[in-house]
């Protein structure tokens, strides 16, 4: 029994979805958009990825390396497992970045002015911070 991609697609256009898959990594922080391309391209590509742990290995090489890391540490088999894992990884990335903007941004940020003390020598600055 031959597999529909084998029947129904030109070998050129396997050729371009197996460059793709290689090639592929996340983009703009979207994990969303990187797994689902990643599991059709895997569908469709069965040769470059025949079991279950090529498809992990290739998914989390196409990770950022922060995040990367983590996920090979969490040594998983499953892919499912290592999509839920770099979403979650993603998700706390993403909120880092918001929290660290918020502050250097908005009001959490201290207002630094730089005085002259009276008791000090004229050349001696004080930072004063105020909240």
């Amino acid at each position: 029994m031959k597999l529909m991609t084998e029947v129904y697609c030109l070998r050129n256009e396997i050729q371009k979805m197996e460059t793709e898959l290689w090639n592929l990594s996340v983009k703009n922080n979207d994990m969303a958009t990187y797994a689902q391309r990643f599991q059709e391209l895997t569908m469709m590509c069965t040769k470059m990825v025949p079991e279950e742990e090529d498809r992990v290995e290739k998914f989390i090489g196409g990770l950022p390396d922060n995040i990367q890391g983590n996920v090979i540490a969490a040594e998983l088999t499953r892919l499912q497992d290592a999509v839920r894992i770099a979403n979650n990884l993603m998700d706390k990335k993403l909120k880092g970045y918001a929290v660290k903007t918020q502050t250097t941004r908005g009001d959490l940020t201290p207002n630094i002015e730089t005085t002259m003390g009276s008791n000090h020598h004229s050349n001696d600055r004080i930072l004063e911070v105020r909240m």
